[in-house]
């Protein structure tokens, strides 16, 4: 009689690496960084090629580079201008008074920095392997773009009152040290023995304007914030000490592009350093009706009846 052998059954699945296993808020996390760092920069200002050419083009992504880098410079460019042109100047490097539609482009340029940060809290809350190496993990990744959010928000408030300048720089510095040690406490508290400090750290440098020391400052602090910017992902995505759950962009293949787009960033943000909000006049409506009625108003030409009549003589009697 023949025993019949059942076949072997299969080895159990193994249990994903604690690495790899990528959830949907940090892919969230991570789209969001990317964009906020390495996209917006060159694709937000792209419409200018067909609006105004090339050169101009160059001129809006070098502006907002050096938003990005170094906000707190273009931050003192734009509000060494008119009040009512801060907004627009911070934003786009153009001097002139904004619209409901710039409005609203402007908040969406930081919209992805502050989802990203508010995700990266989210994620350090929730605990896991991110929690333990803050330093590098991509959680940290959005710190130093929050002060770019933070001050197009107060400059885009304070450019429709009439406060003071003292009152602002003040409040200014106020709502900086909160956020930052706000968020220092949530990631101190959450994690525990975690490096909490390498973020108020980030928030502070990116804010503090160190390039008014001097002239040769200004070149250091852009080349620093780069480097703050791009530390995340690159050693990230190439070192093993580092959480890093997205396995699939492991190694150079991911962290070459980044690290170049981030240095053409970097140029870019350096040739803006020595450019100004570029001033724009613009009528409004109520200007070009009062010029209407100028000219409605002007007295048309008329020839007196008695002059009419002493030319009418002269003919005759030539």
């Amino acid at each position: 009689m023949s025993s019949f052998n059942f076949p072997p059954a299969p080895p159990p699945p193994l249990p994903p690496e604690p690495e790899c296993d990528t959830s949907t808020v940090d892919w969230a996390l991570f789209a969001l960084t990317i964009i906020s760092t390495s996209v917006t920069w060159w694709l937000f200002p792209l419409p200018t090629i067909f609006t105004r050419g090339f050169k101009a083009y160059i001129r809006d992504v070098s502006w907002e580079s050096l938003r990005l880098l170094n906000p707190s410079m273009v931050a003192f460019k734009a509000i060494a201008q008119d009040r009512s042109h801060w907004q627009m100047s911070y934003y786009s490097g153009v001097a002139k008074p904004t619209t409901r539609l710039q409005n609203i482009k402007a908040s969406g340029k930081d919209l992805f920095i502050i989802a990203s940060t508010v995700l990266s809290l989210y994620r350090l809350c929730s605990g896991g392997e991110t929690g333990n190496n803050l330093t590098f993990n991509s959680s940290s990744w959005t710190y130093p773009s929050l002060p770019v959010a933070i001050l197009g928000l107060i400059i885009s408030i304070f450019s429709r009152t009439r406060v003071r300048m003292w009152v602002i720089y003040i409040s200014t510095l106020g709502i900086i040290a909160i956020i930052a040690a706000a968020t220092s406490v949530v990631i101190a508290f959450t994690v525990g023995d975690g490096l909490f400090w390498f973020s108020l750290f980030l928030i502070i440098y990116m804010t503090i304007p160190l390039w008014a020391l001097s002239q040769r400052t200004v070149i250091s602090t852009v080349m620093l914030s780069s480097g703050a910017r791009l530390i995340g992902p690159v050693v990230g995505a190439t070192s093993s000490d580092a959480y890093f759950p997205f396995c699939a962009l492991k190694g150079w293949g991911f962290a070459g592009p980044i690290l170049g787009i981030g240095i053409i960033n970097c140029v870019f943000a350096l040739y803006a350093a020595k450019l100004q909000p570029r001033v724009e006049s613009v009528v409004n409506q109520s200007d070009e009706e009062a010029i209407g009625e100028e000219v409605k108003s002007e007295p048309t030409p008329t020839v007196n009846s008695a002059d009419e009549e002493v030319s009418s003589r002269e003919m005759r009697s030539d």
